[in-house]
């Protein structure tokens, strides 16, 4: 709550020295935790964040008095899953919407963000997984069938990618529409 008080101080001679009115907000209540705008939980696997840089956003409030309200939000990203210690996280100045610019480096991360109000309290952290991938798949054919087949025949390759191979997609150039099998091994 709000507390107003005055101070005053008395000589012998009985001189009164008055201060100005001095406002306190007592908070005690921790501000709600931060909404993580971007990324989203989607980016993961095929959603991968493919850019170097990347602008992470998102919107803190705090429905507490007028005069505290949200000043920063402090934010970790780990390569694991586990609340980061205070020396782990760096401040962002806010008072509601707050963004950040962070170089990355290829893998899957977590990206922890709480809101701290102008008392000092800090909330719970959000987080969120996502996944950065740079690197494209790699392709070799062992066996290349070139000529006239008048059978089936057999294509056999590997297929590869830093994190992780979800498809691959065999087409006919011809322009008939064929239905091919393939199967895609984790090794």
């Amino acid at each position: 709550g709000r507390w107003v008080f005055t101070v005053k101080a008395y000589d012998k001679a009985g001189q009164v020295f008055t201060t100005e009115t001095i406002y306190v907000n007592i908070d005690k209540t921790s501000p709600s935790k931060p909404e993580i705008r971007t990324p989203d939980s989607n980016a993961i696997k095929q959603n991968a964040i493919s850019s170097e840089q990347y602008r992470f956003s998102g919107l803190t409030t705090d429905n507490q008095i007028s005069d505290t309200g949200v000043s920063n939000i402090e934010y970790a990203i780990k390569n694991s899953e586990g609340i980061p210690s205070d020396g782990d996280c760096t401040s962002v100045e806010t008072t509601g919407s707050w963004e950040f610019e962070k170089a990355l480096e290829e893998g899957t991360f977590y990206l922890y963000v709480r809101a701290v109000d102008k008392a000092g309290n800090k909330s719970d952290f959000s987080t969120v997984k996502f996944d950065v991938d740079f690197n494209k798949p790699t392709l070799n054919v062992d066996d290349v069938f070139k000529g006239n087949k008048n059978s089936l025949f057999k294509a056999s390759g590997s297929a590869s990618d830093t994190k992780e191979l979800t498809s691959l997609v065999i087409t006919q150039i011809d322009g008939d529409e064929n239905e091919l099998t393939t199967t895609v091994n984790s090794n």
